[in-house]
């Protein structure tokens, strides 16, 4: 079972970011007790890694400074 902060971390974005996604429904709510199961885990990551404008944005400063140094 994977908790937010998973997702969090294999995506490179902040925990308040995933809380913003599921609040907006970008991603579904946790399946049981806060945790996804492995295979809602794998369906998150890939839907939102292959959504590169979602992981592009400005608001999510962790992947712009990232960016901004590769300048």
């Amino acid at each position: 079972m994977m908790r937010k902060e998973t997702i969090s971390k294999e995506l490179g974005v902040s925990l308040a970011t995933v809380n913003n996604w599921i609040k907006t429904q970008v991603i579904p709510h946790p399946d049981i007790h806060d945790y996804y199961s492995k295979e809602s885990f794998d369906i998150i990551v890939n839907k939102v890694k292959n959504n590169s404008v979602r992981l592009a944005s400005r608001a999510n400063r962790t992947l712009q400074a990232k960016k901004e140094m590769s300048y």
